[in-house]
């Protein structure tokens, strides 16, 4: 599902999200590299009882989106969370004969349950379905059987999860605690690109342990437990099979210190055995210092480890002529190549203050993330080629980060920052900045809200230029430009709040910026210089949408 990104959860279901910089904690698992997203559900037990959401764009896409919730008793409480969407009409605004946005259908279904015993027993759990029916490709392409005539795109996503988390606190001893998470999914995929098929089953399941107590005190507390992750994969690509079975049992000690008005510190160690790479440890370190009330420093340091599913999260390049080769050794690893491991370190800075009464805050991050292996996606090697292969040389990332935040005047939020990135690998033997990555980008937003219930919301994206794959060995027609230019998306919206009800207005990308010819030789589908993977900016242009919400 790695390729769906936040598809698979709808906006109106999300509460709130907390963000990780950095490499996470070990309680988590082995795999977190650049930071981790918790994706926080509208609970059973608090919020809205009712709250629906209608949503309609000029693309065509129709969205209807309904919560509930009932609390059955005081122990019992239960949530019933649907959204379905729909893109029934083709576009093609810049004439080049292929959809601007796929035609699509998606429903998607939650139901979870929430216990809350009196003996400190605590109870989650819950199961979702998503059916995903998604066409793309040249605008007499039709959904079904793939075609050597008219070049069509069909991706069917059918998903089932389930989870439960148990957990006990004692109530005389309220520091000590342990839990259960554990959580199975089926993932199915029918797809095809042109003429290449691709299909892919994946059956998951995960279980944590986990036990809370103290050493000595409370100023010095312990969290260990156990892990187990299996995933079954089935994948099909070009009639070609990669299928694989991966099994790591681990364990975890995390120390939390938060004896000291100024200093906190986590520090956590955790063992697994994966069945085709062996054993690995991850040492994880992250410190709070605070300067004062008002200037807050924090730093972490640690190792993540993951299998790169190089079919899966590089769907987009089947849309391509690109003859795919991946370079592994031919051992049983997936895809015969290493595992994908990395070194983040970094710094975080924030200084809260007030001005004239109102508050702001200033933050500062810097983060560097040194691998030492990858699974290099090298494009730069051929145009009419993907290769895959163990890094040999270095690939890095460092990234700096600078915002604002200010309640300018009463309910009129300013919010600005500016992103610097430098990411290098090394394909071949050169060092070379990673394709279709912005090197700069800035990013104000400015939100006001009137006593009348009139909330107003502007905002402003700038991308700098981005490196483009070398394509000049194709002929001059099919030749790209080796960067993008910069280019900036500015969105708008209007939101009248009646009470329970509320209807809003908007459009994204006011400026109507366009990515000129983003298929390269669209004209020729099946031919070899055809690619639709080169996509450095928005396709379709202006779009305006009206939504209502209503809540009790």
């Amino acid at each position: 599902s790695s390729m769906c990104g936040l598809t698979f959860v709808p906006g109106t279901w999300v509460e709130g999200m907390q963000l990780s910089k950095g490499t996470g904690s070990v309680v988590n698992g082995f795999e977190s590299i650049a930071g981790q997203i918790n994706v926080e559900l509208r609970k059973p037990d608090e919020g809205d009882r009712m709250y629906l959401n209608l949503y309609a764009n000029e693309g065509s896409r129709i969205e209807a989106n309904a919560n509930f919730r009932a609390e059955l008793n005081d122990q019992w409480s239960t949530a019933l969370l649907l959204h379905g969407k729909t893109n029934p009409i083709k576009n093609d605004r810049n004439n080049d004969g292929f959809m601007d946005n796929p035609l699509a259908d998606h429903f998607i279904a939650m139901n979870r349950w929430k216990y809350m015993g009196n003996n400190g027993l605590r109870m989650q759990f819950g199961i979702n379905g998503t059916y995903i029916r998604s066409h793309g490709g040249q605008l007499d392409s039709e959904r079904g059987e793939p075609s050597d005539q008219v070049w069509g795109m069909d991706l069917n996503i059918d998903r089932l999860e389930g989870w439960l988390k148990i957990g006990s606190v004692n109530e005389m001893l309220p520091w000590r605690s342990w839990a259960i998470q554990a959580s199975a999914a089926r993932h199915h995929q029918d797809s095809y690109f042109g003429i290449r098929g691709y299909d892919a089953t994946q059956n998951s399941l995960y279980v944590n342990l986990m036990h809370q107590t103290i050493i000595a005190n409370t100023n010095h507390q312990v969290l260990m437990g156990a892990s187990w992750q299996y995933d079954d994969y089935s994948e099909s690509f070009d009639d070609v099979n990669y299928d694989r079975i991966e099994s790591v049992p681990g364990a975890f000690f995390e120390y939390t210190y938060g004896g000291h008005e100024k200093v906190s510190l986590v520090a956590g160690l955790r063992g697994d055995y994966h069945n085709q790479y062996g054993f690995f440890a991850t040492p994880r370190l992250h410190v709070r210092y605070g300067f004062s009330d008002q200037l807050v420093g924090r730093v972490s340091l640690g190792r993540g480890q993951r299998t790169a599913n190089i079919l899966a999260e590089n769907n987009g390049l089947m849309a391509s002529s690109r003859q795919f080769f991946i370079e592994g050794d031919g051992s049983d690893k997936p895809y015969g190549l290493n595992p994908e491991v990395a070194w983040n370190t970094g710094a975080n800075l924030v200084y809260t203050f007030q001005i004239n009464q109102q508050p702001g805050s200033l933050s500062f991050d810097f983060y560097h993330t040194s691998f030492q292996n990858q699974i290099v996606v090298d494009l730069d090697d051929s145009p009419q080629a993907v290769h895959f292969y163990n890094l040999e040389g270095s690939s890095y990332s460092n990234s700096f980060q600078f915002q604002v935040d200010y309640e300018l005047l009463p309910r009129f939020d300013v919010r600005t920052a500016y992103r610097w990135y430098d990411v290098k690998t090394t394909y071949r033997e050169e060092l070379l900045e990673k394709p279709l990555i912005s090197r700069h980008r800035l990013f104000l937003n400015l939100a006001y809200e009137t006593e009348s219930d009139w909330i107003f919301d502007y905002t402003i994206n700038w991308q700098g230029r981005k490196r483009i794959p070398g394509t000049k060995s194709n002929p001059v027609e099919y030749q790209l430009d080796a960067y993008s230019p910069d280019f900036v998306v500015m969105n708008a919206q209007i939101t009248k709040r009646w009470n329970a009800f509320e209807v809003y207005l908007g459009v994204e990308n006011l400026l109507n910026y366009r990515q000129e010819s983003p298929i390269l030789a669209s004209d020729d589908p099946f031919g070899e210089y055809f690619d639709s993977s080169l996509t450095w900016g928005p396709i379709f242009g202006r779009n305006t949408y009206l939504g209502l919400r209503y809540r009790i």
